[in-house]
């Protein structure tokens, strides 16, 4: 345990020392980003090749194939060699600097927006490295985690604030030149390490010819030129791991940084030796897992059924092969590796943010200085985003990679590889091929396709509409606009009926008749809690193991639904003691119940009388939680629920105008969404108190700005009998606390609301109620609230090509008292909730196409004596919906 004290020591000096030498030599961004451009052969190619291997490969990738496929995943390592470092080099070394100079590009996004003269490109291009490459990096951190767990008895976290630490010091301190400096000597560590790792693991199964057999003895197709998966699972693999980095954004950042010509072709030679080195020996390593370990040998690689744990493979492996006198070796070749893909990930994520989208879209004339330091703070932020999605553990290595380089190369790889050899593609056709390729990959992947087959598919598509797009274009025919449409569903209601409600007619009475035919198409990847036909998501179901414990919830589900078409009266008439008069009615066909689907129900019935500084709203429109003002833009008919209120009550509200400001004040009762109880939901409970929700909120204009404060209270009666007949008017008292703003910037859109609030669970939020204090004699009752606290953010861009980012959270703080009964509301055996989802809006004329991926997790578990949920485990479901509008 000394010596590897002293050598991880030794480690960390050394990182620090060329994070200091680094920081000394850093003086702008392009030092900070490029290492001042000038990046010499043997760093590039140390650094390209240590960062397209790491921790995903050598713990992930390879116990995961190896296991599988044998020896055949050794076509993997030699395709990654030759297609992937060889050609790569070839085909975009010189070509990519030259262009960079060119077209003045330092980062993809920035090469794609000059190349196409497109900022929306730029801005898309922006939003896909930042979904899809965060959780890469959590990737990376995950795999060195379970390596120090088996390896060294270190807790994960200790092992992520470790790694975590360190990869933002020398990267904060000294850029792409720490980075690059330190690739050269961790490169040198990896091929030494390896070789050793080889001859160790050869010499513990006995020989090649050992190793042979034993696997032949176990399946013979694990020696044989295709394993036992077949053909087609073994080439998406090659495909996807050697055709993406023809446009990982982290691996062509390091041919912006290049020298001249002759650093390419001592580079190219270099990063394919040293490929076939390191990728050869990994999964050679990984095809002897099934030799080396079992369930009986080595039972924490296996779960109870005895079936492999891909993600411990090979940490178990490393273990048992290889001698302790070795084993620092190899945790620095891992942790070598590691750490420069991370790093090479966080300075590509990092400059999406600082390059792209500050000075892209925020300020333009931000200075040098302001840039280095805000890519250094990037840097770290990053960093400490990453290691805290690796601690919530959210899926296995091999999945999130290949749905990560899957994702990054259906976008990326159209787009880029034709705007680098050819000038005859068009705008139109690098937008198509960018997110075609993006929605055919996720959609297949969302049907239940194995990710490295639906990134393989998605990256021809990708390659095949750039210039089939931009020869229809340039041909000057109607057919590329409307595969445009086709191919880039856009999301967000671009015109909601509401716009139509403002309208002045002259004549005294008027009414005017609007709406919209709307018609989804969504598929989910699990069974989901949700109403509607599961047109309304709610989060996934928790897993329901059979006898042999598979999850029947698991499979796929898909449905197309046109019931939320909505038809809207908007009414105008004289004025009435002394007030304007307006009302509306709006209608549609989602019913009232599951059960009433294609009923034709009232969503709003309301009359305003409008006075100079006063406002009286009577009749059901949105709760005042709801906040109109400030409302999720999303695809989904959730609108952003559970994380956002979703209710439409009767109600009396007052509002008064002051200035920019305004105080609404709302007395508020329940209809179609109503509170839980003992008899189930109704808004009974509410009635039997007699008294009203009560509502008090302030809201205020600050040119582009919006910001507002709520309060909220009622009181419920669940029983007015006990359980043995005696009469009871026990209630429960509820709070909630409200605060939003929002800010608009020429095409931006930025709003963010937060909600701390007990018993919820009618807005069709977290929450409720839960039996508190028995009296066995009487069954009198009391009552403890559940608390929540829910958040989300939503940015959008655009006009008539609308994207749009929604993040939301929630999480169960447990209840005010302790709870000795029955739990009434939603979600309390739920600790948390989140939702990512990125979404496009295409809106011509009337017609709005929109596309939405919405992956929601729900962490599960047992709640405690005060309602707070432990031992929980998450559940993920990822949507992708296509809707398409049409307003009248």
């Amino acid at each position: 345990m000394l010596i590897r004290i002293i050598v991880l020591s030794l480690y960390a000096l050394m990182i620090i020392w060329v994070g200091i030498r680094g920081f000394r030599g850093t003086k702008t961004f392009n030092d900070f980003y490029l290492g001042g451009g000038n990046v010499g052969p043997w760093m590039t190619a140390f650094s390209y090749g240590v960062a397209y291997f790491s921790a995903v490969l050598f713990i992930g990738f390879a116990g995961n194939i190896g296991w599988n496929f044998g020896y055949s995943g050794l076509w993997i390592a030699l395709v990654n060699s030759l297609l992937g470092v060889l050609v790569v080099w070839r085909v975009v070394g010189m070509r990519l600097k030259d262009s960079a100079i060119e077209y003045n590009a330092y980062t993809m996004p920035e090469f794609l927006k000059n190349r196409y003269r497109s900022p929306e490109l730029k801005l898309l291009a922006s939003l896909v490295i930042f979904i899809f490459m965060i959780p890469y990096t959590a990737a990376v951190f995950m795999g060195l985690s379970y390596l120090f767990t088996s390896n060294f008895d270190i807790e994960y976290w200790h092992a992520l604030a470790f790694m975590g630490f360190f990869t933002a010091l020398y990267m904060v301190l000294g850029g792409y030149k720490s980075m690059a400096l330190i690739d050269m000597i961790f490169g040198m560590i990896m091929a030494v390490s390896v070789i050793i790792l080889f001859f160790s693991t050869v010499s513990q199964g006995g020989g090649l010819q050992q190793i042979t057999f034993d696997l032949r003895a176990i399946d013979p197709q694990l020696t044989q030129a295709v394993g036992p998966p077949g053909w087609w699972p073994l080439l998406s693999l090659v495909l996807l791991t050697s055709m993406a980095p023809f446009a990982m954004p982290q691996l062509m950042q390091k041919f912006y940084a290049i020298k001249d010509k002759a650093t390419v072709k001592k580079g190219m030679l270099a990063s394919t030796l040293f490929a076939i080195l390191i990728g050869g020996v990994a999964y050679f390593i990984g095809s002897t897992s099934r030799i080396f370990l079992s369930p009986e040998a080595t039972p924490a690689a296996f779960d109870i059924a005895g079936r492999p744990i891909y993600d411990i493979l090979m940490p178990e492996l490393l273990t048992n092969v290889v001698p302790v006198s070795l084993s620092v070796i190899i945790l620095l070749l891992i942790l070598s590796a590691s750490m420069s893909t991370l790093a090479a990930l966080v300075l590509v994520s990092s400059s999406t943010f600082v390059k792209d989208f500050y000075q892209g879209f925020i300020n333009n004339e931000v200075k040098d200085k302001t840039m280095t330091l805000l890519m250094r703070i990037m840097s770290a932020l990053f960093i400490l985003l990453s290691v805290i999605l690796a601690y919530l553990n959210l899926d296995s290595i091999v999945a999130i990679l290949g749905i990560s380089w899957g994702a990054l190369g259906s976008f990326f790889l159209g787009p880029f590889i034709w705007g680098l050899y050819s000038k005859k593609v068009r705008r139109s056709g690098a937008i198509a091929s960018g997110t075609g390729g993006l929605c055919v990959c996720l959609l297949l992947y969302a049907s239940g396709m194995p990710s490295p087959q639906a990134g393989t598919i998605g990256m021809f598509t990708s390659l095949a509409l750039n210039p089939l797009v931009s020869y229809l274009r340039n041909r000057h025919t109607k057919v590329p606009l409307i595969l445009l449409l086709l191919l880039l569903p856009a999301s967000l209601f671009a015109a909601p009926a509401d716009d139509n409600e403002a309208q002045e007619e002259s004549s005294r009475f008027s009414m005017q008749i609007s709406g919209f035919v709307k018609t989804d198409y969504w598929v989910d990847s699990r069974t989901v809690v949700a109403a509607r036909e599961d047109l309304f998501l709610m989060y996934p179901a928790n897993k329901l193991p059979d006898a042999n414990g598979k999850d029947v919830y698991g499979d796929p589900v898909f449905n197309f639904s046109a019931i939320t078409s909505r038809v809207l009266v908007k009414l105008e008439g004289p004025d009435a003691f002394g007030a304007q008069v307006d009302g509306m009615i709006e209608a549609d066909f989602s019913g009232v119940t599951n059960a009433d689907i294609n009923g034709f129900r009232l969503r709003h019935a309301y009359l305003n009388l409008r006075w100079e500084d006063w406002n009286l709203m009577l009749g059901q429109y949105w709760h005042p939680l709801f906040a109109p003002q400030v409302i999720p833009t999303v695809v989904s008919l959730n609108t952003g629920a559970p994380f956002q209120p979703f209710i439409r009550n009767p109600q009396v509200s007052l509002t008064h105008f002051r200035g920019q400001s305004q105080w609404m004040f709302a007395l508020i009762g329940q209809r179609d969404n109503a509170s839980d109880g003992p008899r189930g939901t109704s808004p009974d409970y509410l009635r039997q108190t007699t008294l009203p929700n009560a509502h008090v909120q302030w809201l205020a204009n600050f040119g582009g700005f919006t910001a507002g404060m709520a309060a909220d209270y009622k009181v419920l009666r669940p029983r007015l009998t006990t359980d043995a007949n005696f009469y009871t008017s026990e209630s429960i008292g509820s709070y909630a606390f409200m605060a939003y703003g929002r800010y608009r910037l020429d095409l931006w859109d930025i709003k963010i609301k937060t909600i701390y609030g007990q018993n919820l669970s009618e807005h069709l939020m977290l929450g409720g109620y839960a039996e508190s204090h028995h009296d066995p004699e009487t069954g009198h009752v009391q009552y403890t609230p559940l608390n929540h606290l829910s958040a989300w953010t939503n940015v959008l861009y655009g006009d008539r090509v609308l994207a749009g980012l929604f993040l939301g959270y929630a999480h169960n703080f447990g209840a005010s008292d302790v709870v000795t009964g029955q739990y009434y509301g939603r979600g309390s055996d739920i600790a948390y909730l989140y939702r990512i989802s990125p979404s496009l809006t295409f809106t011509s004329g009337r017609l709005a196409l929109c596309t939405e991926l919405e992956y929601t997790a729900a962490a599960y578990g047992t709640p405690d004596g005060k309602g707070k949920v432990n031992d929980s485990h998450e559940v993920g479901n990822m949507r992708l919906l296509f809707t398409a509008l049409y307003y009248f």
